[in-house]
């Protein structure tokens, strides 16, 4: 059976099972373990609430729990669109999780990417929940979106988070710390409600995968009878369904994620005294990348000009997408991030009065590896640390040609930097 076809099947035959797994009666009994703002440029752009089974203050005990989870995000910009949707993930899950496991997750990451088959806006709740080990329910606006399928899916979304690279270091402390439903990122969480024309929107999701997916099976039709997926999800006992339920995906049945979470981090040691050495830390650098599975790079332009009027017969497939190999962006990644390191320099300065801090840069590389622009996700509350790492970059290039789609201009390099005195 041909591969493409295959996972076409497997993800028909999980309809029926996706409205059973999300059955709220079926769901542990969750408390909040914190709520947070996650800002890019000053602006906010999530609300976010960490839940679980017990509250946990620490990261490392929260990735290791097995415990059921769920993770949700309030959207609090205006319009975000599928491209930034979906190089959140990928790039920052590629910044904290080993080459492997990026290998291995892969299909399950990108399936996030295309589930979500529109631009968010305002007010919309895209949440995980952590079933099982190998069980990750996505909701968005409480529609049921997927059932992902592979040990450690959870962990990886949570990563950007809760990980050594998280995307907020002070997003990172509210999520572990005892939670207040009079902070400020509980009152915008709750405050963001979903509007029903939202909810018929993630709806009409669904019914276009489902419609693309009908389409795809009716042209790859063999000489052999295909398998009736309606009938075959209502019974478990036919033998074609069997052979349905048999096709799932190279994720499962592997070796947690949490091992690779837990593993050394790379530091560079840029300044040493007799007294105390200045290093620089990420995680997730693991041995050298291969092929992988290739991320998406979603059109940007809306589904529907207007929601007011929701026709489903106006739904019509989207364009084919372009891709980058995820490991290859993995790869960018960590030679860049090596070479920025590798230019660093701890200003005496803040040695000398025991300065320290994390900050995070975006910078923008163009098709022959020089710098477009740079700009501060986050910044330390120390003007030398953030020069600092701003100079590094610049010393850094040109770097290397970026992996870029054909219809990119830029490649967007994500740098954690970490300033700290050992």
């Amino acid at each position: 059976m041909d591969t493409m076809l295959a996972r076409r099947l497997s993800h028909l035959s999980l309809v029926a099972a996706i409205t059973l797994l999300f059955c709220p009666g079926l769901k542990a009994q969750l408390v909040v373990n914190g709520y947070g703002i996650y800002e890019e440029f000053g602006a906010p752009l999530y609300a976010v609430k960490l839940d679980s089974e017990e509250r946990i203050s620490n990261p490392k005990v929260f990735f290791a729990n097995e415990n059921s989870k769920e993770l949700s995000l309030r959207v609090l910009t205006p319009s975000l669109g599928e491209r930034q949707w979906c190089r959140f993930w990928t790039q920052n899950i590629a910044i904290n999780i080993s080459t492997g496991n990026l290998e291995r997750l892969a299909d399950s990451i990108l399936e996030v990417c295309e589930q979500v088959a529109g631009d968010l806006a305002m007010g919309d709740q895209i949440v995980f929940y952590r079933e099982s080990n190998e069980i990750t329910l996505l909701s968005v606006n409480e529609v049921a979106i997927a059932v992902l399928k592979g040990s450690g899916i959870f962990e990886a979304f949570l990563s950007p988070f809760l990980g050594d690279s998280p995307v907020s270091n002070d997003l990172k402390t509210a999520l572990l710390r005892q939670p207040s439903e009079k902070s400020e990122a509980a009152i915008v969480y709750h405050r963001s409600n979903v509007t029903p024309d939202r909810v018929s929107v993630v709806r009409s999701w669904a019914v276009a995968s489902e419609s693309e997916s009908k389409e795809f099976m009716q042209t790859n039709t063999d000489s052999t009878s295909q398998p009736d997926i309606a009938a075959n999800n209502s019974s478990k006992s036919d033998p074609a369904n069997a052979d349905i339920h048999s096709i799932t995906t190279e994720t499962e049945n592997l070796a947690s994620l949490k091992d690779s979470l837990s593993s050394p981090t790379w530091s560079p040691v840029a300044f040493a005294t007799t007294e105390q050495v200045a290093s620089y830390e990420t995680s997730g650098f693991g041995s050298e990348a291969v092929m992988a599975s290739a991320a998406y790079i979603p059109n940007s332009s809306p589904l529907f000009a207007s929601t007011a009027n929701l026709d489903i017969s106006q739904i019509i497939p989207k364009q084919k997408l372009t891709r980058v190999s995820l490991l290859d962006i993995q790869q960018y990644q960590t030679k860049s991030l090596r070479s920025v390191y590798e230019n660093i320099e701890y200003p005496f300065i803040a040695q000398r009065r025991g300065r320290e801090g994390a900050l995070r840069l975006k910078v923008e590389i163009d098709r022959s590896g020089n710098i477009h622009q740079i700009s501060s996700l986050e910044s330390t509350r120390y003007d030398e640390l953030n020069e600092a790492a701003q100079l590094a970059v610049q010393l850094a290039a040109p770097f290397e040609a970026p992996p870029l789609a054909e219809d990119e201009e830029f490649f967007e390099l994500l740098l954690p930097i970490r300033f700290a005195l050992q």
